[in-house]
């Protein structure tokens, strides 16, 4: 239960960073 809890949120983690590049590539 724990593993994938914590894997959910790596994922979501991972998902914001992708978020983020592009902005920060953009300015």
């Amino acid at each position: 239960m724990k593993n994938k809890i914590s894997n959910g949120f790596q994922i979501v983690q991972d998902l914001i960073k992708l978020r983020w590049v592009p902005e920060i590539l953009k300015s």
